[in-house]
């Protein structure tokens, strides 16, 4: 019965537009100021330049580094309060792919990371407004 003997992942990180574009990347590493930095890059050359981003308070995306590259660009940054990660309709895609790889044994990890960018492929991007501007 195959088994692993050491934990192995591959992790993502993801955005949401406010015209339910998602915007996915793997990341090769773990996450860091400098995998921060080039994701946002990529951000730019998928969405513009001129972007309002949200983020979340972790480490990575709360450093001086990324704070400078974010004065430095045409990027405004908003970030999420600590501990709200019902506020970010990031977490909605992430829960869909949760869902669509549950319960279910890959005999790789290359055939993880296949079945993981398709799913991501099909993930209903959430509405904005419904996290920004909620109905009364």
């Amino acid at each position: 019965m195959p088994y692993w003997s050491e934990s192995e992942a591959i992790t993502f990180l993801g955005a949401v537009s406010d015209a339910q574009e998602t915007f996915f990347t793997e990341v090769s590493d773990r996450f860091t100021s400098d995998v921060t930095v080039h994701f946002l890059q990529a951000l730019q050359d998928e969405f513009g330049e001129k972007l309002h981003i949200v983020l979340d308070n972790a480490p990575y995306f709360a450093s001086n580094q990324v704070k400078e590259f974010i004065e430095e660009s045409q990027l405004k940054a908003t970030y999420f309060p600590t501990g709200s990660p019902d506020l970010n309709p990031v977490e909605e895609c992430w829960r869909q792919l949760k869902r669509s790889l549950g319960n279910r044994f890959f005999q790789d990890l290359d055939e993880l990371r296949a079945d993981a960018f398709d799913s991501l492929q099909s993930i209903s991007a959430p509405k904005l407004d419904d996290y920004f501007c909620p109905s009364v």
